[in-house]
């Protein structure tokens, strides 16, 4: 499948129900949806024929046929080795503290994820999560990861106009 890597959703409503996360795609233009990931629900990201499917201790395995991304959540590096085996790309967090979860505070210092990068657990697979902002991706580059995510960032940003411009400010970090 062809898609543009640079820019991928995840949607991530663990508390919604099937029906929901189906109303909410449906809104979405078709042509965003191999940008798309799902989190859980994995029969609808078949049946949109989105981009990516997340794994988690709640859905851990895809589905037999699947031939999308695949994609999950590590929190130690030992998980980052083990996934980075079987999915496109992993996130790893917190890198700094998170700006959605309180009290979520950064699980590695610097020292940790420069070793991670000269061993190679750091690459090009594993985007940073956690706390990311525009002033932080330079940071992150150093360290390896071969991108970000970004939550708290822009939804705990407030009005429209403030999220419009953090946007815009990762982009041009893209």
């Amino acid at each position: 499948m062809a898609y543009d890597d640079s820019c991928i959703m995840h949607i991530r409503k663990p508390s919604a129900l099937p029906i929901d996360i189906e109303n909410l795609i449906s809104k979405i233009d078709k042509e965003y949806y191999p940008r798309l990931t799902i989190h859980y629900n994995f029969d609808i990201a078949e049946h949109f024929n989105l981009g990516g499917i997340h794994l988690s201790a709640k859905s851990p395995i895809a589905p037999q046929n699947w031939s999308g991304r695949i994609s999950a959540s590590c929190h130690n590096f030992a998980e980052v080795e083990r996934m980075t085996t079987s999915c496109d790309y992993v996130f790893l967090s917190p890198i700094f503290q998170s700006i959605s979860k309180s009290g979520y505070d950064a699980r590695f210092d610097n020292y940790e994820l420069a070793n991670a990068k000269a061993c190679g657990i750091i690459n090009d697979k594993v985007y940073a999560l956690g706390g990311v902002t525009h002033e932080k991706i330079s940071q992150i580059r150093a360290w390896g990861f071969g991108g970000f995510a970004v939550l708290g960032y822009i939804w705990n940003s407030g009005d429209t106009e403030t999220i419009l411009k953090r946007v815009a400010e990762l982009n041009a970090e893209i």
